[in-house]
């Protein structure tokens, strides 16, 4: 008996993936940069690839202005080199946020004020 075809299917929430970096000179720059949500992408996950460095463990990921799209605050992972942010991706519109980095060593705190755009 022949077996059913495989459906491949994107999980429930599929995630716009942002790569967050730190330079030398302590310019913090996140890729993509905007971010572009798409239709179905209602989480925005960051993920920090220099070591030395940790998300702010609250509210590592702020909204400017964030309307009706983000309701909640940002999640820090417990080892602190990934954040997560719920969009809801109801207005097609584009937001200012800010990433807030901490240098483990020193306890300073580093930020950038990229944009999402959100593609309804």
């Amino acid at each position: 008996m022949p077996s059913a075809p495989v459906i491949d299917r994107p999980a429930a929430d599929v995630a716009a993936e942002v790569t967050v970096t730190v330079q030398g000179d302590e310019t913090i720059v996140c890729s993509p940069d905007p971010i572009s949500v798409k239709a179905g992408q209602h989480v925005v996950e960051f993920q920090l690839a220099t070591p030395g460095y940790v998300f702010r463990r609250h509210d590592a990921i702020v909204v400017s202005n964030p309307g009706r799209d983000f309701p909640r605050p940002s999640v820090t992972s417990p080892c602190g080199t990934k954040a997560t942010l719920r969009d809801r991706d109801l207005d097609r519109e584009e937001y200012k946020y800010t990433v807030y980095l901490v240098q483990v060593a020193t306890g300073r705190i580093i930020s950038v004020d990229p944009v999402i755009r959100n593609e309804a």
